[in-house]
């Protein structure tokens, strides 16, 4: 028994400096992961304030070509995000709010280009009380829309109807890249804006109507 004993007491001691070594490397592991996360860069974007956001619109407002890229791609992180499907024929559209910043009269939202080859861009869109619009990317250079079709009724909701225009940008667009799409009004008051961007892999150029709307899932109206 009194060997038990001493065996006991010999296992416990042992068991104690295995705990107490194991809780010394935990800490130093922790301090080291602590100091390496602390010195690691962030890729987090800086917060655009409502006073520079405000500037770079009323300055975008009277700008064009690069000038206003640059002014925009300085506030891209606080546009609205718009999603964009890969699939030909879905008629999926997202709704955003537009104008909504007093005596601006420019807004935008951005959609990134997914990694593969789908880097052709059909797209309908319908914004009411709209000067202007064009696309830009948030990096480099990129040649834009050169046509557009509008007038055009399509089975749709009569707030679609109304505005819709379709256009094109064939095997242009960069994959993981962002882009802008910018919308200059001719008067102020927030608008509703209707979407669908479609990009495919595809040898298309020069789509004609029926080619955009196929990609996109319009069909006539009374169909």
């Amino acid at each position: 028994m009194i060997i038990s004993k001493r065996r006991s007491r010999s296992r416990a001691a042992k068991l104690g400096l295995i705990l107490l070594c194991g809780m010394a490397a935990l800490i130093a592991f922790t301090r080291a992961t602590d100091t390496r996360a602390a010195d690691a860069p962030t890729s987090r974007p800086v917060a655009v304030s409502d006073e520079a956001f405000d500037a770079a619109l009323a300055k975008a407002r009277g700008q064009s070509g690069a000038e206003l890229q640059q002014a925009l791609a300085t506030i891209s992180s606080r546009f609205q995000s718009v999603d964009v499907c890969t699939s030909a024929g879905r008629n999926m559209w997202s709704i955003r709010t537009f104008n909504e910043r007093p005596a601006q009269q420019v807004d935008a939202v951005r959609f990134t280009v997914p990694d593969g080859t789908h880097t052709h861009l059909y797209w309908a869109f319908s914004v009411g009380n709209l000067d202007s619009w064009y696309i830009v990317p948030v990096q480099g250079q990129l040649v834009g829309f050169e046509d557009f079709h509008r007038g055009l009724k399509f089975h749709l909701p009569p707030a679609i109807n109304r505005n819709v225009i379709l256009q094109e940008l064939p095997m242009r667009l960069t994959p993981g890249e962002e882009y802008i799409l910018w919308f200059k009004f001719n008067k102020p008051g927030r608008v509703l804006g209707y979407m669908s961007l479609v990009l495919l892999d595809d040898d298309v150029h020069d789509a004609s109507v029926p080619q955009i709307q196929a990609a996109i899932g319009l069909a006539d109206q009374g169909k």
